[in-house]
């Protein structure tokens, strides 16, 4: 495990936050400003409900989504689902935010409903068991049995 940090930075009002939705380690969308992109940089046929798709002031260069995505799948592989946060500062340098496995805590609703089937066909969930087995439980049990508890 690591720790790092970056430089504070106060350019706020200059950063745009991007957000790469990752499937099973994989980026397949890219919402910066409220707004969805492909890998390409083309605007995708996805929204919130409570988001106008109208805005044409938001573009993301097919170069930065590339940029985005790459360095989103390094920090997503073994992931079923997770969003990988950046922004990018007037200088377009790329900083790392977070990563976030329940974005809008999971409660946000899209504009068309069809959209909860579409991503969730992307979603492939590990096959084990839920609920762990403790190894030392079998042990524990032995123990109590050899002594007559």
């Amino acid at each position: 495990p690591r720790v790092f940090a970056e430089p504070y930075s106060d350019d706020d009002c200059q950063k745009k936050r991007c957000e790469v939705f990752c499937f099973g380690g994989i980026p397949r969308y890219i919402l910066c400003q409220d707004t969805f992109f492909d890998l390409n940089g083309n605007k995708a046929d996805i929204a919130y409900s409570d988001v106008q798709i109208e805005n044409e002031t938001v573009c993301l260069p097919a170069t930065d989504c590339q940029k985005l995505a790459a360095l989103a799948e390094k920090l997503a592989k073994g992931q079923s689902f997770v969003c990988v946060d950046f922004c990018i500062d007037s200088n377009e340098h790329i900083w790392f935010e977070k990563m976030t496995f329940t974005p809008e805590s999971g409660i946000r609703l899209w504009a068309d409903e069809s959209m909860d089937r579409r991503l969730g066909d992307m979603l492939i969930l590990p096959i084990k068991n839920p609920i762990p087995k403790y190894e030392g439980y079998d042990r524990l049990k032995k123990d109590l049995i050899a002594k007559g508890r």
